[in-house]
């Protein structure tokens, strides 16, 4: 007899949570009470030929090289009661195959005999992920009501077509792009990957933003951002997250009231398109920024302060600045001195940069709540490592370990050899810092090991993990390190972290 704690609903959807798709199969052939439950997350996330092999096997067949294809047919709406059964427990679609086309066309053909009720009635995402699917929406949003109700919240669209395609898909594909507010009004994020860089197609974007006034959360990648799209994005009363890592180039919007719900931006550009975008941003419940900048137009202009711009500064929670140009303005950091409510901070810097280290010492002493600080790291080449091309001195070292006392994630390219160390002095209480990474800034490490871990240990005592510069080539400092780690005497340590999370 089952225990009668597996009966409870609440145990037994834990358990189907947390189990894989083996073991689900299995559950769902144990009991009545774990069949539902274990069927309803099998079947929760699925590509179409997936649910698809769920008909009679005489109506399809599958070949490695040719997929999934039906046989023969669908008549009249026989299969439909032995599809439903499953494909009403679809949350998650994606058709993302070439082949998959005609598979579509003939389900098409088929729901036009008028399906009682949604083929997917609980859809929430779907994933089209192929130019010969997505040519084929405007007949598929025709017959919506017949896959889907107003459920549909997350739309991907990913297409791989060559930027030299003619003009006429691409025309198709816009008058498609132009109907998906009309046809599925309750998306609530869109994520648009992988477009070639046609201009009808960005056009289209920008028709579509301008009704889709639920959108919460636009993700833009591998298209043309334009002037218009902004614009248009910029008018969404409940947008929320913005990330664009297509690179924006120069554009100007007009200062005035624009992105008032953002809260999570993510942009490739200049500071000149970074401060236009800023200045006509009203939001004041920034929690997330992440800014890839690019070269400006006017290298030798040192008067951009891009990040004053920011409104509600103090709000900001996260910011991540990662640089793509050798040379950008020594005032650029200036803004964090007002982003005194910074928990994390990410500043990823190149050669060529000429940060004043007073000047960062006197920002570090104006954020006191950071938690993660990482600084200095440099994109290098493949079988180089972690090198920064800017070295702190002792002021900054000393303003980290005095003034951020809630600090536990740090990443310095720590450039001092014991004898400066010795300089920094010890505040009151000791620092709260466990995870440390140590960017080099010299490929020949030649300092005293046994000292250099004494004083990591003096300043760092809560120390768990020690995250070293990594080598995909042989690391000529690897015993000096493994000398460190030993005097340590942590339980873990890393090679290469990743500086980029937030």
């Amino acid at each position: 007899m089952m225990d009668e704690a597996l009966v409870m609903p609440e145990i037994s959807m834990l358990i189907c949570q947390e189990s894989r798709m083996p073991t689900l199969a299995a559950l769902a052939r144990v009991s009545k009470s774990f069949s539902e439950l274990a069927l309803n997350c099998l079947y929760s996330e699925v590509h179409l030929d997936e649910i698809l092999r769920v008909l009679p096997s005489e109506l399809w067949t599958f070949e490695e090289e040719l997929g999934f294809s039906f046989v023969q047919p669908l008549v009249g709406v026989q299969w439909f009661e032995p599809l439903h059964r499953h494909s009403k427990r679809v949350h998650e679609l994606t058709v993302s195959d070439e082949w998959m086309s005609g598979v579509v066309l003939t389900i098409l053909a088929a729901a036009s005999a008028k399906l009682p009720i949604p083929l997917f009635p609980a859809l929430k995402k779907l994933d089209v992920s192929n130019i010969s699917t997505l040519s084929m929406l405007t007949e598929f949003w025709s017959h919506r009501s017949l896959f889907f109700s107003q459920t549909l919240e997350h739309f991907i669209i990913t297409t791989h077509g060559p930027p030299t395609l003619p003009m006429g898909p691409f025309i198709h594909q816009s008058t498609c792009i132009h109907q998906l507010p009309q046809y599925a009004p309750n998306i609530r994020r869109l994520s648009v990957r992988g477009f070639p860089p046609a201009p009808v197609i960005g056009q289209a974007f920008a028709s579509a933003f301008r009704s889709w006034y639920v959108m919460e959360t636009v993700e833009l990648d591998s298209i043309i951002v334009t002037l218009e799209i902004m614009k248009a994005l910029s008018a969404l009363p409940n947008l929320r997250k913005l990330h664009v890592s297509s690179v924006i180039p120069l554009i100007t919007l007009e200062p005035g009231l624009g992105f008032p719900a953002l809260e999570d931006l993510y942009l490739v550009c200049p500071p000149e398109t970074f401060s236009s975008v800023m200045k006509r941003t009203t939001t004041s419940r920034f929690h997330r920024i992440f800014w890839v900048f690019t070269p400006s137009s006017d290298p030798n202009d040192d008067l951009l302060h891009p990040l004053v711009f920011i409104p509600a500064p103090a709000m900001v929670k996260k910011l991540h600045l990662r640089c793509r140009t050798s040379a950008p303005p020594k005032s650029d950091l200036i803004g964090l001195v007002a982003m005194c409510g910074l928990t994390h901070l990410v500043i990823s810097i190149s050669s060529g940069h000429d940060y004043d280290n007073d000047d960062l010492s006197r920002i570090m002493r104006s954020l006191p709540l950071l938690r993660q600080f990482h600084f200095g790291f440099a994109n290098v080449g493949p079988f180089e490592p972690d090198i920064s091309p800017y070295k702190i001195n002792v002021t900054v070292f000393q303003s980290v370990v005095e003034h951020l006392i809630h600090l536990k994630d740090l990443a310095l390219p720590l450039d001092l050899p014991p004898l400066l160390l010795k300089e920094v002095k010890i505040p009151p209480p000791s620092s709260q810092v466990k995870v440390l990474k140590v960017v080099a800034c010299t490929k020949d490490i030649s300092w005293d090991a046994t000292a250099f871990a004494e004083y990591l240990l003096l300043f760092f005592p809560r120390l768990e993990v020690l995250d070293r510069p990594f080598y995909l080539a042989p690391d000529p400092n690897e015993e000096w390190w493994r000398k460190v780690i030993d005097l340590l005497s942590i339980s873990k340590h890393t090679t290469g972290g990743n500086s980029n999370d937030m």
